[in-house]
C-alpha cells in the first residue's frame, strides 16, 4: 500500500432535501496550492492559490441526529473516473463561530471505496467548514488515503 494525500478548499451550497430533514451539500474545488510557512516575526504564514488544472466535485447527504451531531455520506470526484465514496467515521458537530455570520464545524469520513486511480482505496478524510444563513459552504478537506500498489506490466 502507498500513502496518498490531498488538501483542497471546496465552496458551494447546502440545501434542505424536501421534508426529510436531511441536507444535500454540493460544492466544487479548483486545483490549488496550499502553503504553510513558518517564519520569524509573525510566525505562521498560510497561502491558498488556485493553479492550472481541473476541479473536483463533492456531493453529500447530511443527516442530523437528536444529540445535535450529524452523519454524512457522499462522493468526491476529481476527474474522469477518479472517485471516492465516503461515510461518517466520527460524527460531525457544528455550532457558532467567532464570526457571527458563520457557523463552523468538522467531521471525519471513512473512505468506503473508490474508482479509477482510487480503486481499492481506504483511509480518512477530515473536513473543517463554515456555513452561513444562505447555505453557502466553505469546506477545507484533508484526505490521507491508502492505495494499493499498481502492478507494472
Amino acid at each position: 500500500m502507498k500513502q496518498w494525500i490531498y488538501c483542497m478548499r471546496f465552496k458551494g451550497q447546502a440545501k434542505p432535501d424536501g421534508d426529510s430533514g436531511e441536507m444535500i451539500v454540493e460544492t466544487a474545488a479548483p486545483s490549488c496550492s496550499i502553503t504553510t510557512a513558518l517564519e520569524d516575526g509573525p510566525g505562521v504564514k498560510v497561502t491558498w492559490q488556485p493553479i492550472v488544472g481541473g476541479s473536483a466535485q463533492f456531493q453529500s447527504r447530511v443527516q442530523r441526529q437528536p444529540d445535535g451531531s450529524f452523519l454524512e455520506s457522499g462522493t468526491v470526484w476529481f476527474s474522469g473516473p477518479d472517485k471516492l465514496y465516503f461515510s461518517t467515521f466520527s460524527p460531525g458537530r457544528m455550532g457558532p463561530s467567532a464570526d457571527q455570520r458563520y457557523q463552523s464545524g468538522s467531521i471525519a469520513w471513512k473512505v468506503e471505496s473508490g474508482e479509477g486511480q482510487f480503486q481499492g482505496a481506504s483511509g480518512i478524510i477530515t473536513s473543517n467548514f463554515t456555513l452561513d444563513a444562505q447555505g453557502d459552504v466553505s469546506d477545507y478537506q484533508f484526505g490521507l488515503l491508502f492505495l494499493p500498489e499498481k502492478e507494472e506490466l
